[in-house]
C-alpha cells in the first residue's frame, strides 16, 4: 500500500512538471511566462534534448522581448541570458551571437556578460579575430564595474584563444593573470585556473609544473561539493599521468571521472574520460580494448555534436590501426588507419587546433610511407612548414630530402652510390693534405709562440716586482698619514676637554652644549667608519644634535622625538638620517607667537624601518628648500641608492605651510 502511495505522488509531481512545461507558450501574461521558461531552463532535472525541442519557441519569445524595449528589468535580463547560454551549449551558435547583440544595443547592467559570450561563441567558431575582440571590449566594461570575477574569467577564456593561435606565452601571461585575480578572491573556481595552467604545461611537456598545479586543483576541492571541478581535475590527472608513462595511475583516474561524469550526466566529460582510457590501452599494446574505447568515445561525442571531439577520436582509431598493422600486417587495417586519418583531416581543417593538425599530418606521414605513397607524404610537409615549430622544422627539413629522393631518384639509387663513394675518396685525401699542412702550420705557430710568451713572461715579471715595491712605498705613507689622522682628533678631544672645565659651572647652557657637541664629533669620527651601525647609536646621536639645537633655539620652538618599541635590534648606514633633521631645524617656521615644532616619529613594521620628520616653514622658505635637495638630500638619496639599491622609498611633501619626508628601508 506504501509503495502505491509513492508512486502516486512521483507520477503527481512529473504530471505537474510536464505540466509546467507544456504551459510555458500557452501563458498570455508576459512576466508569468518570462517566470516560466525561467523555471524550466534553471531546472537542472531537464536533460537539453527536452529543451531542444522548444528551443525555436523560447528564441521567438526572446527575440520579440528585446524587439519590443530599449531596456531590460533583471528578471528579462536574467531570461535572456539563460536563453543564451541554453542556444550556446546547444551549439547554436548563431542564435547566440543574434542575442548577445541586440542585447548589447540595450540598456542592461551585464554588457561585459554578453560581449564574452560572444568571444566564448566566436571562439568556437574559430574566428579567432572576432572572438579576441570581444573578449576585449568585456575586459574594458568589466574593470569600469570592478566584476573581478567575470575578469577573471574573460582571462581564462583568452587564454584558450591564445592556445589556439599556437602563441604559448601569451596563453600564460593571460591564465596566471586569472590566477592572481581568483587567489585573491579565493574564488570558487580556482581549481580551473589550476588546471589550465597544468593542462598547458603538459602539453609543452613541462611535467614537474603540470603535476604541481593539478594537485593544487584537486587540493582545492577536497572537502566541497564540487562534482564537476572534481571530474574536469582527474580527466587532467589523467591526461598528465598518460604523458609520463603511469599507466596504471591514469587508468585509475580514468575509471574515477566516468564514475563522476555518468553520475552528472556530462556526456561532454565522459567522452574524453574514455577516449583517454583508449590511448592508456594503446599504450599498453591492448589495441582491440583501444579500439572499443575509442569507438564508444567516439558514439558519446557525436551524440552532443562536439566535432574537436570527433577529430581526436578518429585520429586515435588511426592510430589504433596503424599499430594493429605493424604487429599483423593487414592491408584492411592499413585501409581503415588512412580512412580514420582523413577524417581527422577534413574536420581538423575548420575545428583544428595545432597539436591536432601536428599529430594528424605527422600521423598521414606514417600511414602514405607504409603504403609507398611518397607523392602524397612529400606532399603533407607543406602543412608543417607552416606551424611555427623549429624543432619539427628541422626534422622536416631533412625528411623533405629523404622523401624528394625517395620520389624523383629511385632508379637511380646505385649510380648514386658508386659517385658518392668516388668524391669521398678525393674528399679523404683532400682532407688528409690539409690536416698534415695544418700540423705543419700548428708546430710553427706554437714555436714562436712560444718564443715570444717567455720574452712576454720576463717583462711581466719585472714590471709586477717594480708594482709591489710601489704598493709597498703606498702603504708607508698610508700608515704615517693614519697615524697622524687618529692625534689631530684626539688632541682636537683634549681641547674641548680643557675649554669645557675653564667654563663657569654657573654656565650650565655653555657647559651642556659643549658636552653635545662632543659627542656627536666623537659619533662623527669614531663610531661612523662601518658601512651599518646599530640603531640604538643612530637614535642617541639624533637626541644629541636635536638637544644641541634647542639650546640656540628660542622657547616656543619645540621638537618631539617618538621611537617606538620595536626599534630596536637592527643596524642602518650610519648618518643616512641627519641630513633631515639638519634641514628641518635650518627651515622651521620663525613665528614667535605660535608654537613652531619639529615631529619626528621611528618605527619598524614588517622588517622596513619607518623614518617619518616634518617641521612648519615659513612661505618664503620654499624656494629655499627646494634649493637645498639640490645637494645634501641628493646626497642622501645617492647614498641611499648605493647601500639599499630598490629596497627603499623616499617621499617629501612640501606644501604651504608644511615640509614633510617619509623614508622607508626595507631591512630583510
Amino acid at each position: 500500500m506504501k509503495l502505491i502511495k509513492l508512486l502516486i505522488i512521483v507520477l503527481f509531481h512529473i504530471s505537474i512538471s510536464y505540466s509546467q512545461e507544456k504551459d510555458c507558450f500557452t501563458i498570455t501574461s508576459k512576466q508569468a511566462k518570462i517566470n516560466c521558461i525561467i523555471n524550466l531552463l534553471s531546472n537542472d532535472d531537464i536533460e537539453l534534448e527536452n529543451i531542444s525541442a522548444k528551443i525555436k519557441l523560447i528564441n521567438s519569445f526572446a527575440f520579440q522581448l528585446l524587439s519590443n524595449s530599449n531596456s531590460l528589468n533583471k528578471n528579462e535580463e536574467k531570461l535572456i541570458i539563460l536563453i543564451t547560454e541554453t542556444n550556446f551549449n546547444l551549439g547554436n551558435y548563431d542564435n547566440a551571437i543574434q542575442l548577445s547583440k541586440r542585447v548589447l544595443h540595450k540598456k542592461v547592467d551585464k554588457k561585459a556578460y554578453f560581449n564574452g559570450i560572444l568571444g566564448q561563441v566566436y571562439l568556437n567558431k574559430r574566428a579567432l579575430d572576432s572572438s579576441e575582440y570581444f573578449f576585449n571590449q568585456a575586459i574594458v566594461i568589466a574593470k569600469q564595474n570592478n566584476e573581478q570575477d567575470y575578469l577573471a574569467s574573460v582571462y581564462d577564456n583568452l587564454g584558450y584563444l591564445y592556445f589556439e593561435k599556437d602563441d604559448k606565452k601569451t596563453m600564460f601571461d593571460y591564465f596566471f593573470k586569472a590566477l592572481k585575480i581568483k587567489e585573491k578572491l579565493h574564488s570558487d573556481d580556482l581549481w580551473y585556473s589550476y588546471i589550465s595552467i597544468s593542462n598547458n604545461f603538459r602539453i609543452i611537456k613541462d611535467y614537474e609544473k603540470s603535476e604541481l598545479y593539478c594537485e593544487k586543483a584537486i587540493n582545492s576541492l577536497k572537502n566541497t561539493s564540487n562534482n564537476q571541478g572534481l571530474l574536469y581535475s582527474y580527466i587532467y590527472k589523467s591526461h598528465l599521468l598518460l604523458a609520463t608513462e603511469k599507466y596504471s595511475n591514469a587508468e585509475m583516474y580514468c575509471e574515477k571521472s566516468i564514475e563522476i561524469a555518468k553520475k552528472e550526466t556530462d556526456y561532454n566529460s565522459l567522452a574524453n574520460s574514455i577516449l583517454i582510457l583508449g590511448l592508456i590501452k594503446q599504450k599498453q599494446g591492448k589495441i582491440e580494448e583501444a579500439i572499443e574505447k575509442h569507438l564508444e568515445s567516439l558514439t558519446f561525442f557525436s551524440k552532443i555534436n562536439r566535432p574537436i571531439g570527433q577529430m581526436q577520436c578518429f585520429n586515435a582509431l588511426s592510430q589504433d590501426y596503424f599499430s594493429k598493422d605493424s604487429i599483423v600486417k593487414n592491408k584492411f587495417d592499413l585501409d581503415k588507419s588512412l580512412d580514420y586519418a582523413l577524417k581527422a583531416k577534413e574536420l581538423s581543417k575548420v575545428y583544428g587546433i595545432p597539436d591536432d593538425i601536428r599529430y594528424n599530418s605527422k600521423l598521414l606521414k606514417k600511414i602514405y610511407l607504409a603504403k609507398n605513397d611518397f607523392k602524397n607524404a612529400y606532399n603533407l610537409l607543406s602543412i608543417e612548414k607552416t606551424m611555427n615549430d623549429s624543432i619539427l622544422k628541422s626534422k622536416n627539413d631533412g625528411l623533405e630530402k629523404e622523401l624528394e629522393f625517395l620520389y624523383s631518384k629511385k632508379k637511380e639509387v646505385d649510380d648514386l652510390k658508386n659517385k658518392q663513394k668516388i668524391e669521398q675518396q678525393k674528399a679523404s685525401k683532400k682532407l688528409l693534405y690539409y690536416i698534415i699542412s695544418m700540423l705543419i702550420l700548428i708546430a710553427i705557430i706554437m714555436y714562436f709562440s712560444f718564443i715570444n710568451m717567455k720574452n712576454k713572461k720576463e717583462v711581466i715579471i719585472a714590471e709586477q716586482k717594480a708594482t709591489v715595491e710601489n704598493k709597498q712605498k703606498v702603504i708607508i705613507e698610508t700608515e704615517l698619514n693614519y697615524l697622524k689622522a687618529q692625534i689631530n682628533p684626539h688632541f682636537l678631544f683634549n681641547v674641548l676637554n680643557a675649554i669645557y672645565f675653564k667654563i663657569d659651572k654657573k654656565n650650565s647652557n655653555a657647559r651642556e652644549a659643549l658636552l653635545g657637541f662632543s659627542e656627536i664629533l666623537r659619533y662623527q669620527l669614531y663610531e661612523c667608519n662601518l658601512p651599518k651601525v646599530p640603531i640604538e647609536k643612530e637614535i642617541k646621536y639624533i637626541k644629541d644634535y636635536i638637544h644641541l639645537q634647542l639650546l640656540r633655539k628660542n622657547d616656543n620652538d619645540k621638537c618631539r622625538l617618538t621611537v617606538e618599541d620595536t626599534v630596536k635590534s637592527f643596524q642602518i648606514a650610519p648618518l643616512i638620517l641627519i641630513t633631515f633633521l639638519e634641514n628641518a631645524f635650518k627651515y622651521l617656521r620663525s613665528d614667535k607667537e605660535k608654537i613652531n615644532e619639529i615631529e619626528i616619529k621611528l618605527n619598524y613594521i614588517n622588517d622596513c624601518f619607518v623614518f617619518e620628520i616634518s617641521n612648519p616653514k615659513n612661505n618664503s622658505n620654499v624656494l629655499k628648500i627646494l634649493d637645498n635637495k639640490g645637494i645634501g638630500i641628493a646626497n642622501v638619496r645617492r647614498r641611499l641608492d648605493l647601500i639599499y639599491e630598490e629596497n627603499y622609498s623616499l617621499v617629501i611633501e612640501d606644501e604651504n605651510e608644511l615640509f614633510k619626508v617619509v623614508l622607508k628601508i626595507e631591512l630583510k
